[in-house]
């Protein structure tokens, strides 16, 4: 099996949880993770999380599918991490060029809220893989519809993440 974990939202991963697993560095995903597909700019509560993981000595850097550079950017920028977008998760070039820095792909984690490309990058990497559930499952015309069934088809996997709540 796979080191897959479970939390309610990025800002529940502790970096108490973090340092027990021995991660060094997160690949965090932006669109349904960090913040809603709409929203502009990430919401207040992150920057207070990302500082406290980075003040663990937890490096942080976002891995995204968003097409837009400017997106991914703008994201990073706000946190002040180092990112990669258009990333085409899973199992990418681009995954391995942003970790290059960590021979030892058990000190990173993938985090996400998709399992079938945030979940499986963490696997096809060596990392450990971090759930979390989608900010939002609802919108306009077919999009909820498609994302309720991703997420459904999910379940299984998610059912079989370790509560990481319960490790922290």
């Amino acid at each position: 099996m796979f080191n897959l974990y479970k939390f309610r939202s990025v800002t529940d991963i502790s970096p108490a949880f973090l340092q027990k697993l021995g991660v060094k560095c997160l690949l965090l995903d932006i669109d349904n993770t960090l913040m809603a597909y709409s929203a502009p700019l990430p919401p207040p509560e992150l920057a207070a999380w990302t500082q406290s993981i980075q003040a663990a000595g937890i490096e942080l850097r976002i891995l995204s599918n968003a097409k837009s550079e400017t997106r991914a950017n703008t994201v990073a920028a706000h946190l002040g991490v180092r990112y990669s977008y258009n990333s085409k998760k899973p199992r990418t070039k681009k995954a391995r060029a942003l970790t290059a820095d960590y021979p030892d792909k058990k000190k990173l984690a993938a985090v996400g809220d998709q399992f079938f490309t945030d979940g499986l990058e963490g696997v096809f990497l060596g990392a450990r893989s971090v759930l979390v559930r989608p900010l939002v499952l609802s919108g306009r015309g077919l999009m909820p519809v498609m994302r309720r069934l991703r997420y459904y088809a999910e379940l299984p996997f998610r059912l079989l993440a370790k509560n990481g709540e319960e490790l922290s």
